[in-house]
């Protein structure tokens, strides 16, 4: 859970902002007792909401970041897995996915299929010239069970006016 400064409030009295904290947790904790969560009675409403979440990282509140350069992503990206590939501290704490671009496009196709993050992924984005990367962690927790926080990396590519930030193929 985030603790703001107190400061953030107009307050500061640290216990102030403690207190918040300690009423998030309180809640946090009721509810998931109330689910059964993590036990052999969790109620399937939780199951449910796993699922969908794994299938679909947008599916509950994230946090996203356009990036202006694929290849500063592409950068990112790939050290946050050696990260989570090398770090004992970080071992399972990092969980990724990534949507390509729609194919269609031969120059977005070629520079998909040399990308080392993107090369032979067969997910794709909802909308077309640009892509996605997710970043899930228990680093910081969001959400409705308090539970890791997905981060979204995107990066449109330029002079397209239909792209994923402004048209999705769905609702096309």
């Amino acid at each position: 859970m985030c603790t703001l400064a107190p400061a953030a409030f107009g307050n500061d009295e640290p216990a102030d902002a403690n207190a918040r904290a300690g009423a998030t947790a309180a809640l946090l904790k009721a509810a998931r007792d109330v689910l059964g969560y993590g036990t052999q009675n969790e109620h399937p409403a939780v199951g449910a909401y796993h699922a969908a979440q794994a299938s679909d990282p947008e599916f509950n509140f994230h946090v996203g970041f356009l990036i202006d350069s694929l290849d500063y992503l592409e950068e990112r990206f790939q050290a946050l897995q050696a990260l989570e590939a090398s770090d004992p501290r970080f071992a399972g704490r990092l969980k990724f996915l990534v949507n390509r671009a729609l194919p269609g496009n031969p120059e977005i196709d070629a520079r998909m299929d040399a990308s080392p993050v993107y090369r032979g992924v067969t997910r794709h984005t909802y909308g077309r010239n640009g892509v996605q990367a997710f970043c899930e962690t228990d680093l910081i927790v969001d959400g409705p069970l308090g539970e890791g926080l997905v981060l979204e990396f995107d990066y449109v590519f330029p002079g397209y006016k239909d792209h994923i930030m402004s048209v999705s193929e769905i609702t096309r």
